[in-house]
């Protein structure tokens, strides 16, 4: 039983990486319309949350008819502009019919570095919430350099998680959560329920990202989860195709795989 490894939340953030977002050749509307009824019952339950989406490159690939992700890096920022609009206008339309607000936030790791932008980002984030607004946090991807190949911002969130002072950061993608082995080629590898500590060997089992739209992968949410686990916060990797996944989060169900936090704050 996991009821007892994660504390009352109040402050969530989610991370929707960009393979549940898109869906063939076009955009995931189904995955839209049960996000948002999933964000309005945890409104109801008086639970900020705060959303870290990627999908802009994946966005405007789809807009451009493009199959494969771009390669040079003024094209990715390219495509990264043309989508981001997009990808904001599903997010604006179908949380409206919910009755529920959003906003943009687009960041860099700069803004993280720097102690002035940090607070300013903090406050802003605050105030959405107190608002009742539901933030959309997604990097800036048109005049990020590196940061354009981090991790399909899965460590993004993790800085977001740290921003707000979440009491769970939780990464959605199409994986049920870390295994003991490689699904892929271990067809009985079975999914680890809890880790206490992340380590290497959890590391050298898990790979890469497979899809052509998105360059995360469970190493990266690895990475997160160790960010945030060494700083007093427990981490969340899940399947989002489920329609009641950040319900049986919350109730504490027995999904994905928790990492949970180390005792000594990094």
């Amino acid at each position: 039983m996991r009821t007892e490894k994660i504390l009352k939340i109040k402050t969530l953030v989610v991370k929707i990486g960009s393979g549940l977002i898109t869906k063939n050749s076009g955009i995931n509307t189904a995955f839209f319309r049960n996000l948002s009824k999933q964000v309005f019952l945890l409104k109801q339950r008086k639970i900020h949350l705060v959303l870290v989406s990627s999908g802009a490159i994946a966005c405007g690939m789809h807009a451009l008819g493009l199959h494969k992700r771009p390669e040079r890096l003024e094209h990715k920022q390219a495509v990264a502009a043309l989508g981001q609009p997009v990808l904001m206008q599903h997010f604006v339309h179908i949380f409206a019919k919910n009755k529920m607000k959003v906003a943009q936030i687009l960041l860099t790791r700069d803004d993280f570095k720097s102690k002035k932008r940090y607070r300013n980002a903090q406050h802003a984030i605050m105030e959405l919430l107190r608002e009742g607004i539901v933030p959309i946090v997604n990097e800036n991807d048109t005049v990020s350099v590196d940061e354009i190949q981090f991790g399909d911002n899965d460590q993004l969130s993790a800085f977001v998680a740290r921003l707000v002072k979440a009491d769970l950061l939780v990464m959605l993608s199409d994986i049920n959560g870390f295994y003991d082995k490689d699904p892929k080629t271990h067809p009985h590898a079975k999914r680890v329920s809890v880790v206490t500590k992340i380590d290497k060997s959890h590391v050298s089992v898990a790979g890469g990202s497979q899809s052509e739209k998105s360059i995360g992968g469970m190493v990266t949410k690895l990475l997160a989860a160790k960010h945030v686990t060494q700083n007093g916060i427990p981490a969340l990797v899940a399947h989002g195709g489920s329609q009641k996944i950040l319900s049986q989060i919350i109730n504490h169900e027995d999904v994905g795989t928790l990492f949970l936090p180390s005792n000594k704050k990094r």
